[in-house]
């Protein structure tokens, strides 16, 4: 799209391109009618414009405010026909020179289809990208051209040329503000964010245990899928509402590995993996709490703990040197379902997260999925 101050500088500047290719002179490359004459010796080109029409799809364009609020109404936008005739005829009227001349001038116009505007030598004549294409004509077309015009027939060739606008002569409109009173108001659709599940502890559990469930709700955890089960309502315990809570996985759940998703504000998580073993192996159940304080007993239930003979507990992001495991004596002996670890004992653990597993019977290293607890003060 072009734009231009005039229309004649739309003629203007196909003419300056003209002039500069082939090369001719001011004299030589004219923007007016056609000679009456077709006789005339002289080499030299005329370029009339023909018609214009204005493009419909621009029509309805509305006003461009400026920086300092004011508006401008919309430029016209036009398609123009200009038709490009040649002189230069012989003593024996053959119009060599005029074919020549023609020809000339369609390379030059094919060579540069479109002009990126002011050109360098014809300065604050336009801006923009100007398009130049030759018409096809017929028969019918070739007589509406020079029936009306009732000149006699010489070298000519037709281009439509566009597009090009022509500026508003109004003065800019006064300005109006930006928002209207009241201030926008938008309505529709809107973004509700999706609940993360971060972790399974213990992501390895067995049937009848129970499984704590850490992330970032946005709402309230309305549900909780295993496989095809569904836990909601009374069987779904909330440990922090924005981000844990704890199912119990019935007795007769099917062993395997389950995708297990959290429902909040409506929508459900990516899902993680589950693994649900039989319920007479060994286990520790996930956490009631996401942290415990050094200065209280550590308790963790379970089921077949009878055999534990201490606690195993390392650093849950990741093992540095031996000195970060640390074995931890219970404070009296396990139950099936219950182990107790004493304050003095927890006191050789740092302020972090920590993963804890049984270790079960003397002499061997056979250990249960490990739950994960934050140690504090």
């Amino acid at each position: 799209m072009a734009l231009f101050t005039s229309l004649y500088q739309v003629g203007e500047v196909i003419a300056h391109l003209l002039r500069k290719r082939l090369p001719m002179t001011d004299t030589e490359v004219v923007v007016g009618p056609p000679r009456d004459a077709i006789g005339d010796p002289k080499r030299h080109l005329r370029l009339t414009l023909l018609w214009v029409n204005e493009q419909p799809t621009h029509r309805n364009d509305p006003p461009e405010r400026n920086a300092d609020g004011t508006r401008i109404l919309p430029p016209l936008s036009l398609t123009a026909f200009y038709l490009l005739t040649s002189y230069g005829n012989t003593s024996q009227e053959e119009s060599v020179e005029a074919h020549e001349t023609l020809g000339e001038a369609m390379c030059a116009l094919h060579d540069e289809p479109e002009l990126s505007l002011p050109l360098t030598s014809l300065p604050l004549k336009g801006q923009g990208t100007l398009g130049i294409q030759l018409v096809p004509l017929t028969p019918e077309l070739l007589e509406k051209l020079f029936g009306p015009l009732q000149i006699k027939h010489r070298p000519f060739a037709l281009y439509e040329v566009g597009p090009a606008q022509l500026r508003s002569q109004k003065k800019a409109l006064a300005a109006r503000p930006v928002v209207a009173p009241g201030g926008a108001r938008l309505t529709g659709p809107t973004v509700r964010e999706r609940p993360t599940l971060q972790r399974i502890v213990p992501s390895t559990q067995g049937a009848g245990g129970r499984v704590r469930l850490d992330g970032v709700f946005p709402g309230a955890a309305a549900g909780v899928r295993v496989g095809t089960t569904v836990f909601e309502g009374p069987t779904l315990q909330v440990i922090d509402g924005g981000r844990s809570v704890r199912i119990a996985l019935p007795t007769s759940f099917p062993e395997g590995v389950h995708a297990v998703s959290i429902t909040a504000g409506g929508l459900a998580s990516e899902p993680l993996e589950l693994r649900v073993v039989a319920g007479t192996e060994a286990r520790l159940d996930g956490p009631s709490v996401i942290e415990r304080s050094k200065g209280q007993p550590l308790v963790l239930s379970g089921s077949g703990l009878a055999q534990t003979v201490e606690v195993v507990a390392w650093p849950d992001d990741g093992v540095q040197s031996p000195a970060d495991v640390v074995p931890l004596p219970l404070a009296s002996p396990a139950t099936n379902g219950q182990l107790t670890i004493a304050p003095a004992s927890l006191g050789a653990l740092s302020e972090r997260a920590y993963r804890f597993a049984a270790r079960l019977g003397a002499g061997a290293y056979q250990f249960t999925p490990y739950v994960v607890l934050k140690v504090t003060p």
